[in-house]
């Protein structure tokens, strides 16, 4: 359960998630400098590339991205899209280029500018079932890519070969598939902002009838697309509250198990500001995380302490 949306007003970007799960790692705001080294499943390098921020489980010095943006602006999150993503077998294949699904944040963060880039370097790309190690195998996720301009929705095929879908909603959450979510969207188009009139009264808030309210993925796709289309987003702070409708509070969605399903962090991230903003369960306050010039041209990558 997540939510991720991207917005721009005023020729200014944002791109936030919500983090939803009944567990977590140790995942911190970790900041990959110009120039680190990556190696990629085929073997390929990536030596030059802008610097990458954003929320990692950093494991032995590489960062396992959840959500990122690049010094360029383009932003990426990853979602858990149970039941209907596939991964290719872990074998060369003739055509195409192939990446484990933990390096695909950092494939497309180091290698592309914007949204544009990204279609044309995951064309024909297969994702393989090459976990990290023994002790995380992969996850079944799905991903958003959002510039200032546009955004997509990576998923797979049965093959496991990458589907870019434009996403003029600019929302993703998790199953069903991307257009099954637009689908059912469209249910909502009567949907508006503005007053209802009941036998010539104008009655407040009733445009919005009808707007679901559960934490299923349908229901915050369609929330978060009604909140993104009427918002006026023009500082962080009305961004966090686009994230609090779609939020998850403890104790009203459990797990299999019984365990709770929180929203363990939200997160605000500005490209025009290289700059992240997060808000784990228990805060009230956004902790903002920017980057150093001296930090960016470090040579290893790093957590980095937040201020308030």
């Amino acid at each position: 359960m997540c939510t991720a949306v991207s917005l721009t007003a005023d020729k200014h970007h944002f791109f936030a998630r919500t983090l939803d799960l009944e567990y977590h790692y140790n995942e911190s705001v970790t900041l990959t400098p110009r120039r680190y080294p990556f190696s990629f499943t085929e073997g390929t390098e990536c030596r030059e590339h802008p610097a990458l921020l954003g929320m990692a489980y950093l494991l032995n010095g590489y960062p396992l991205y959840y959500d990122a943006l690049n010094e360029h602006g383009l932003c990426m999150a990853g979602l858990a899209f149970t039941q209907f993503c596939t991964y290719a077998k872990d074998e060369p294949t003739a055509n195409g280029q192939r990446l484990a699904p933990w390096e695909l944040i950092p494939y497309v963060l180091t290698e592309c500018r914007s949204v544009d880039d990204a279609r044309t370097r995951l064309r024909d790309t297969v994702l393989v079932d090459r976990p990290y190690s023994d002790e995380l195998p992969n996850q079944p996720m799905h991903w958003m890519i959002a510039d200032k301009e546009a955004s997509v929705v990576i998923e797979t095929d049965k093959n496991g070969k990458i589907i870019i879908y434009d996403n003029p909603a600019d929302v993703v959450t998790n199953a069903p598939t991307f257009p099954e979510q637009m689908e059912n969207l469209s249910k909502y188009a009567y949907l508006t902002p503005h007053p209802k009139q009941e036998n010539g009264v104008s009655v407040r808030g009733m445009g919005a009838f009808g707007l679901p309210g559960d934490w299923s993925s349908p229901s915050r796709f369609a929330r978060a697309s009604f909140l993104r289309r009427h918002m006026t987003p023009d500082r962080a702070a009305s961004v966090f509250s686009l994230l609090d409708a779609v939020k998850v509070p403890r104790g009203v969605s459990l797990s299999e198990n019984g365990q709770p399903i929180v929203t363990i962090y939200s997160a605000v991230m500005e490209p025009d500001h290289f700059c992240y903003r997060y808000r784990w369960e228990q805060d009230f306050v956004p902790h903002i995380c920017t980057p150093s010039a001296l930090q960016m041209r470090g040579t290893s990558c790093m957590s980095l302490s937040s201020e308030n």
